[in-house]
This record gives C-alpha cells, structure tokens and sequence, in this order.
C-alpha cells in the first residue's frame, strides 16, 4: 500500500512540474549585436614633391652620362619625392659658374670638376685629383670617405659659398699624360715644348721649361693641327678617341700619373640641402656613391677595350721614371707655396698624404710583389 502511494506522489508532482514549465513566459532570444557605423577612412595626406634644377659644366660625352644618371635614379628611388632635373652645360648658367649659381639658389645643385675654382678656392684643383704625391683610386677615394669630403665642404664653405653638401660624384680612370707631336719619354723632352695645360701642373711644366698655354677646349685640335701646340692635356683615353685627338697628333702619352684620378664633385645649395629630410639626404649621399663607383668601372671598361685601337692609329710611348718622379717634387714645391698663404690646402695635402703613408705601409705588405 506504502509502495503504491510513494509512485502516485512521484506521478503528481512530475505532472505538476511540467504545468508550470509550460505555462512560465518563453524566454526572448538575445538580441543581435549593433554594429557601430562605419566612416569612410581618410584620405592619405598628399606626397609632398621637391625639384631641384641641376646643371653641369659638360656639353655631353661619358661625364654628361653620369650627371643624368644620378639625378635620374635619385628620382627612381625616392619615388618621385625628390625630382631632379638635369641640364648639360650653359643650358642655365655659363658651364664654369655652375658653383656661383648654386651658391646663389639659381641652382639647386652641379655637377663639375672642383679645379675650375682655383681662383677663389686654392684648395680645388687638390680635390680633384691634382696631387703633389703619388696615389690611386682605392687609397684617395677611401681617404674622401673618411675625412676627405668634410674638409671639401669646409674649403667651400670658408670661402663664403652657400653650399650645404659637397659629394664625390666620380672617380675615373687615369688621364693619358699627353698627345704630343714630338716624342716624350725624357724630362730634357719638355725644354721648348709648347703644351697645352691648366691648373697648378702649369707651373710645374714651366720649371722644366716648357711654354705653357692655356686655350679653350674648342681651340686645341686645330692648334694641334697648325703647330700652334706640340702637345696638350685632355682627359682618359676613350673621350680622347671620341674627340679625335688621335687624328690630330702622332703620339699618346700613357704613362699615368697626371691626373691619374679625376675626382668630380656634387654640391647643393645650402637651403636646397636642409629643406631634405634625413632619410632624402642620405639618398643623395648613396646614389653620389653608387655613380662614383658606376663611373669608374665604365670608363675603365671603355679604355681597357679601345687601347688595342688607339695603338693602331699612334705610337705610344712611356716616360722615363724620373718624369713623375721631378714632376711630384716640383708639384710637392708648387703646393707648399700654395698652404703658406691658404690654410685649407696645407691641412686637406697633409691629410690626405698621412692616410697615403698609411696605405704605401699597409700595401707593401699586402701586394709585396706583382704576380703576371
């Protein structure tokens, strides 16, 4: 009996359970989140574009190539922020006031060789490459890219020129010595030699007893061709070709010493140069080293590879070692007169000449002999 009213109990209050689960109000489902409304991002801030006008002292040829190639690929690279255009010689100013006009904002920049400015910079025509001691490409651009371009800047800027930067924009192969009429391998060779020569080796050929002349570019080939000239300087063997100067005279002068690495320069406008951002202004300094590099190995290609032509067209001789030898003295003599009076040459030659006797120390033990 007991059992049978613990089941009906059980019955009950099951049955009770689900009356009042049923009749309990069904539970709302969750609302559905709201999403936040949505604005239209904003639009990116516009790039801002800064040109420059950059103008060289050359009417074209391999050095014209490397002007425009670097303000080409500067532009490439900063993706259009800084736009630089490049004008050959006397597009703008005249070819050899390119310094004067950066300095003033006509231009933003130049490209040149830093001995034109002998006149007002006593110190130039070393930077480019004039020097009073034996050297090559590797020791002098080393020394340019740890301490040499500082004082370069500093030599400008002392003179009172509103440059912000000065680069190396170029390093080429060596010069050929000379293209003569008349033999040249003996320092006796020079005595009434009329040469065609600029800069500080002017006073250095006038100590051997040469005539010194000094005439435009434009002039020298038919002065070759009259007799007016025995000899000239000009510049590395495949512009020489392309000039012509192989039809104009019987020999070339190979031995390489002067000149025997042109060093070209690169400055900017002081305003130009701090109206940069960091990340602009180090592009500029990269690219004025990737085209130094670009120059040197192109030329180098090109002279490597028209010598065999160039022998076949004149005779080549090679001077006697006591040439460079008295030459380097008497340029050594010539540099030393030049630093009494300014301050900046005396500091930049004894400079670059303690890391010089560095590197001869370094290379003796490095390169002992020449293996053929």
């Amino acid at each position: 009996m007991k059992s049978r009213l613990a089941i009906l109990l059980m019955v009950a209050i099951t049955i009770f359970a689900l009356i009042v689960s049923g009749c309990a109000p069904k539970a709302e489902p969750a609302p559905a989140p709201t999403t936040a409304p949505t604005t239209a991002p904003a639009p990116a801030p516009e790039q801002e574009v800064i040109k420059w006008k950059m103008q060289s002292s050359w009417g074209g040829g391999l050095l014209q190539e490397l002007a425009t190639g670097f303000a080409s690929r500067v532009t490439e690279l900063s993706n259009g922020r800084l736009e630089i255009e490049c004008f050959t010689g006397g597009s703008i100013v005249g070819a050899f006031e390119v310094l004067d006009a950066t300095s003033a904002g006509t231009l933003d920049c130049y490209h040149s060789w830093p001995g034109y400015w002998l006149g007002t910079i006593p110190s130039s025509p070393f930077f480019g490459g004039d020097s009073a001691f034996a050297s090559s490409q590797v020791p002098w651009i080393t020394w340019m890219y740890h301490g040499g371009q500082e004082l370069w800047l500093e030599a400008y800027q002392e003179k009172g020129y509103n440059i912000g930067t000065v680069q190396c924009l170029g390093l080429r192969a060596p010069e050929v010595f000379a293209w003569s009429n008349v033999p040249l391998v003996k320092l006796d060779d020079f005595e009434g030699l009329t040469f065609r020569v600029s800069g500080y080796w002017a006073e250095v050929f006038k100590e051997l007893g040469a005539s010194v002349v000094t005439l435009p570019g434009s002039e020298v080939l038919p002065a070759l061709e009259r007799g007016t000239i025995d000899a000239t300087e000009w510049g590395v063997m495949n512009e020489d070709w392309d000039v012509g100067l192989q039809d104009v005279t019987d020999y070339a002068v190979l031995t390489a010493f002067r000149q025997a690495f042109p060093t070209f320069d690169l400055g900017v406008n002081q305003d130009s140069w701090d109206a940069l951002s960091p990340d602009l202004q180090q592009l500029v300094k990269t690219v004025a080293q990737e085209y130094t590099y670009w120059y040197l190995t192109e030329g180098t290609y090109r002279d490597v590879m028209i010598l065999k032509k160039l022998e076949g067209a004149v005779t080549i001789t090679v001077l006697d070692k006591e040439v460079p030898t008295e030459m380097y003295r008497l340029m050594g003599e010539v540099y030393d007169k030049i630093g009494a009076e300014d301050p900046m040459t005396a500091k930049a030659v004894a400079s670059a000449k303690a890391f010089q006797d560095q590197y001869n120390y370094y290379a003796e033990k490095m390169f002992p002999y020449v293996i053929k």
